[in-house]
């Protein structure tokens, strides 16, 4: 009878996509919230503009040997390329990117900070679009449930988006987790949650 030995600490690492490849002025450009809306459709289809340096030093931190997922989403897949070059990565749409609420504000016709904006009120909970917060906040403890299972076996590496996964953070954090960082990440960031097993 063989005996599976049990891994001591267990490493879920959370790496948020490379910068999207859009200029830096259409970020800050005025928008009347139906081109914002138009911005944020279209937002989900944009690769990342490639950066080498980043894409090695992302590479140093995350295990060889360690299981690794993707969102479905084009920036996500293009950075888990980048970091790993050719290494076998499930793609799941489960760990997609969290919509962004569109919210129209009194006396505001155009704005330069819809995104910021619209970030912020996520974060704090606001959420009016196409997925409810009740089936966005079950998607998000499903996919931390997904991440921890599978860490059972070997490090866990997810190449996801800035929202879901300071929300997947936040999820794990509360299921025992241990983070070594508490609030949101820049692009190419990695956080990295251990729990002993």
């Amino acid at each position: 009878m063989v005996m599976q030995t049990q891994r001591k600490i267990m490493k879920i690492y959370l790496v948020r996509h490379g910068e999207p490849a859009i200029e830096n002025e259409t970020w800050a450009s005025n928008m009347d919230l139906v081109d914002f809306s138009w911005f944020v459709k279209n937002y989900r289809y944009l690769g990342i503009k490639p950066n080498d340096e980043r894409a090695a030093s992302v590479a140093q931190v995350l295990p060889a040997d360690s299981i690794m997922y993707s969102s479905s989403h084009r920036r996500a897949v293009q950075t888990a390329l980048a970091v790993t070059g050719q290494a076998e990565i499930k793609s799941d749409k489960l760990f997609r990117e969290l919509m962004l609420p569109l919210v129209r504000l009194p006396g505001i016709r155009k704005c330069s900070r819809w995104w910021g904006l619209s970030v912020a009120l996520r974060i704090f909970g606001f959420n009016r679009r196409t997925e409810s917060s009740k089936l966005e906040k079950n998607r998000i403890r499903v996919a931390a449930d997904k991440l921890a299972e599978e860490c059972k076996r070997k490090d866990v590496v997810l190449f996801g988006h800035g929202l879901i996964n300071y929300f997947l953070n936040k999820e794990l954090i509360r299921n025992g987790w241990s983070s070594n960082i508490r609030g949101p990440i820049g692009y190419w960031g990695v956080v990295v949650l251990t729990k002993n097993s």
